[in-house]
Formats: structure tokens, sequence, C-alpha cells
């Protein structure tokens, strides 16, 4: 399954069984063992001739987010065992409707019951120049800020939003992709970075706990804080004396 589709499916699924709604994954232990993902990343069309509702599919669908459901090791034993009464138009009919549920949560709350972030206490956002760096600063983190300078031309436009929309992405899924997708995250990171550093952008960032008000409940999160810098503005603020704009982040999570 291509990284893609795993990040999409997961992220539209909420990291939850598309049928009876379990998180599905399990979080460190005291004894030291690492988060662990317990879900299973199910064929709709069986992967191979004998299996629960096979057809022929091209490799490309076979294995893509549209043939892929997020379940529960149970549930996937239960579709594969009783492919009659989950047959294939069932299960596309039960992820679409647990992916518009989680979507709905998410606009709701979004929309009707927003929870401020008080703005952190100013902190140090170092240049990161490494996928690690990157991966340091949005792993584990549950909200973010991500901030950037005006593009000047079309590549550094589209540099920034493909490097904000994949850090965005994987903090989606961190919980889930266990120690080897993290290895993912920094090579992905650092490919991305790159290509920064090649339309003249740098990367500044850091995280950090701020203090969160959910309905009247105050708590403290990881914020990730990342800001997108042209380095000719850079150099221009070096020259001049001037003090770099604040990020225009609005204290809101995110």
């Amino acid at each position: 399954m291509r990284e893609p589709d795993r990040r999409l499916l997961w992220g539209r699924a909420a990291g939850r069984c598309s049928i009876c709604n379990t998180p599905l994954s399990q979080g460190a232990t005291e004894a030291g063992d690492l988060d662990t993902p317990i879900a299973d990343e199910a064929h709709i069309v069986g992967a191979k001739p004998g299996s629960a509702r096979f057809r022929t599919l091209s490799d490309l669908e076979r294995d893509g987010y549209e043939n892929r459901i997020l379940l529960c090791p149970s549930d996937h034993r239960l579709i594969d065992r009783q492919p009659e009464a989950w047959p294939e138009e069932r299960l596309r009919q039960v992820k679409g409707e647990h992916e518009a549920k989680m979507r709905r949560r998410t606009d709701d709350a979004d929309a009707t019951e927003p929870f401020p972030v008080f703005r952190p206490e100013p902190f140090e956002m170092p240049p990161l120049y490494s996928g690690k760096a990157i991966a340091d600063v949005i792993g584990g983190a549950g909200l973010h800020q991500f901030e950037y300078d005006d593009p000047k031309n079309a590549d550094q436009r589209d540099a920034t939003r493909a490097f904000i929309t994949a850090a965005s992405d994987w903090m989606d899924v961190w919980d889930v992709i266990g120690t080897d997708g993290r290895f993912d995250v920094d090579e992905n990171m650092n490919d991305l970075n790159t290509d920064l550093h090649a339309v003249g952008l740098v990367a500044f960032g850091a995280q950090t706990s701020v203090k969160v008000d959910f309905w009247g409940s105050e708590s403290r999160m990881q914020l990730a804080a990342i800001w997108i810098r042209r380095i000719d503005l850079i150099a221009e603020e070096e020259r001049s004396g001037a003090e770099p704009p604040p990020p225009s982040g609005d204290g809101v999570a995110e």
C-alpha cells in the first residue's frame, strides 16, 4: 500500500475501526513499550483468488485507498469469514458512513465549540536542517501552527504547500505509524526540506507546551510550531536591523 493512501485511510477513519469505532492504537506502557497500532488495513475486494469478495483488479486498484477499509482485527476476521453478510457494497457503504461521521464530528467541533489556545510564552524557533529535526517538532504534538512568508513565485508557493501538507498529514498518523514509519517521516520531510532550500526558503520550528481551555476545563497540550521563511527577507532584516514579524497565528487550536 502506498504511503499517501495509507495516510488517507488512517486520517479519514480518525484512527478508529470503521465498523465498531474502537480506537486502533495502544498507548505506550510504563515498562517502556512504544505506542502500537492494532489495526488491519483490510481489503474490501480480496487480494487473491479464493479470498473474500475477490474479483480481478489492477495492482494499483487492489492496494489503493479505495479498496481498503480500516478495521480492528476482530471485525477483519468477521468480514472475511462471513463474506455473504459483508459484500463489497455493504463494506463501501460502512466505510463511507464512518468517514463522514468522523468528518462531521471535526466540522461540528470547529464550527460551534472552538477551544482557544492561550498564546504561549516566547520560545526559540531554530532552523530545521534535517528531516529528523522536523520530525522531532511534529512528533506527538496535538496542535499545530504553521506559518510562512508570502511566496514570491510559484516555485516557493508549491514547495511551501507540499511541506506544510506533508507535516500536517504525518502529525495526523504519528501515533499509529510505529518506529519504522518514523524513519519514513525523516526521509520524506528531509526531501521536502531540500526542496525548500532549492527555492530560497528555510524552515524554523520548535515544539512547545501551551495551555488549552476545553470548554472551561484548562489543560496543556504540545504545539508544533513551524515558520517557513524567505531567505531574501531574512537577509533584508539583518541588513536593516529590523526585528522579524511575529507569526500571525491567532491562538486558536488547529
